[in-house]
């Protein structure tokens, strides 16, 4: 997603491809979560003459407690870790988890699964005076391995308490670690005390500090923010289209008729003609089973009942089908 001079996208780790965004009819972007699916996070700049920027990283809510320097395109960033100036990104995961309660009806939240939230902020970078010490830092732990590490215990409300929803978590997939940072050997070596030839002894040899050049956080440039839900959060926002329901009497439920009339994008004379087509069909299959149980009653053999959950699963099934092919998508 770009906003102004800054790109943020969220990367599939195992591919290192960007993941497809979605655009939702209230203009936010999203993304589909898979369970297990693991990601990386990758900000970008065309800001005129290069210069330096840092990005600062938030998932649903918790900074992940360090800000990035680039100038046109960070690494694959994650939980960062860095020793002896090497750092190394852990990815984080999408799991399913249960949010705490079950909404309260006519709530919104009750008919829509959560949507996590993952959101960079640019920031002016500018070179302060003097040097700073390098030191080893480890951010590994501002998102959990799991669930049930969360301050907010969801596994402990049972399987039958709550909606499903998707929270981001540690993953296991390392980027980076192979990359010496900067100012990672400034100084470095050990001093010997004593003499070479008179029996002096040689002392233990004692690492200097790494230094590295000290920057300076400048105002926010810009923020960027993309959401993730499920395919089933996607129906309910309107980025895909519902599919029809048809009723025992193969009538269309006309609250699904509106909805599939406009949503998906396509042509909704189309494909309410088309369903009436299916509805008709159905109504149609109907009749000769009902005809055909009054006619096996007048020749003298035991009246067939028709199979009307025959016809309804036909009907349903035309309908889903006529969705997937005519009916538009959010591709």
């Amino acid at each position: 997603m770009k906003v102004g001079s800054f790109t943020l996208e969220i990367i599939n780790a195992e591919s290192r491809e960007p993941m497809k965004e979605f655009e939702a009819p209230d203009g936010k972007v999203y993304i589909e979560a898979e369970p297990d699916l693991e990601y990386f996070l990758r900000c970008s700049s065309d800001r005129p003459g290069r210069p330096r920027t840092y990005a600062s990283l938030d998932i649903d809510g918790t900074g992940l407690g360090y800000k990035n320097r680039f100038t046109t395109k960070t690494a694959d960033l994650g939980l960062w870790k860095s020793v002896d100036g090497v750092s190394s990104y852990v990815a984080l995961k999408f799991v399913l988890k249960r949010t705490r309660a079950v909404p309260a009806a006519g709530d919104p939240a009750a008919t829509t699964p959560p949507v996590g939230c993952i959101t960079a902020k640019f920031y002016e970078c500018t070179k302060g005076k003097g040097m700073v010490e390098a030191k080893d830092q480890d951010h590994t732990g501002k998102i959990p391995a799991g669930i049930d590490n969360q301050a907010d215990n969801f596994s402990a409300m049972g399987e039958t308490t709550g909606k499903k929803a998707f929270a981001s978590v540690a993953g296991s997939t390392i980027s980076g670690g192979g990359a010496t940072a900067i100012g990672a050997v400034a100084g470095a070596g050990g001093a010997h005390s004593g003499g070479y030839g008179g029996g002096g002894a040689v002392a233990k040899k004692e690492k200097k500090p790494r230094m590295k050049p000290k920057y300076d956080t400048g105002p926010r440039l810009g923020q960027i923010s993309i959401h993730y839900t499920s395919a089933l959060g996607f129906i309910h926002l309107g980025i895909l289209p519902t599919v029809p329901a048809v009723a025992a009497d193969g009538a269309e439920d006309e609250g699904d008729r509106k909805k599939g009339g406009t949503s998906g994008g396509g042509d909704g004379e189309q494909q309410a003609a088309a369903r009436d087509d299916i509805v008709a069909a159905a109504a149609a299959a109907a009749q000769a089973a009902d005809a055909a149980g009054a006619a096996a009653a007048l020749g003298g053999d035991h009246p067939v009942e028709p199979d009307r959950k025959r016809v309804k699963t036909e009907g349903a099934a035309a309908a889903a089908n006529n969705n997937a092919t005519g009916g538009g998508g959010g591709g």
